[in-house]
């Protein structure tokens, strides 16, 4: 099979300084198949949060689209 980089989007919740230290958390957010044709498309969402260590405030979110076509 075939793996794809899909969509990717990245929301600022604050700005990101130099020296901050943060802590992620993932997950996978989705998780579904598409038929095209005689091709299974899977398409697997995950989703990073980053939190600023020191205030445990949110600082980034991100969300990634890896699809596999086989």
């Amino acid at each position: 099979g075939l793996i794809l980089h899909g969509e990717q989007e990245f929301e600022y919740h604050q700005p990101v300084v130099a020296g901050q230290v943060l802590i992620r958390e993932g997950r996978v957010a989705d998780y579904y198949q598409k038929q095209s044709g005689d091709r299974t498309m899977t398409f697997v969402v995950t989703e990073d949060r980053f939190f600023d260590e020191a205030s445990g405030q949110p600082v980034l979110t991100t969300r990634f689209n890896l699809i596999h076509r086989s």
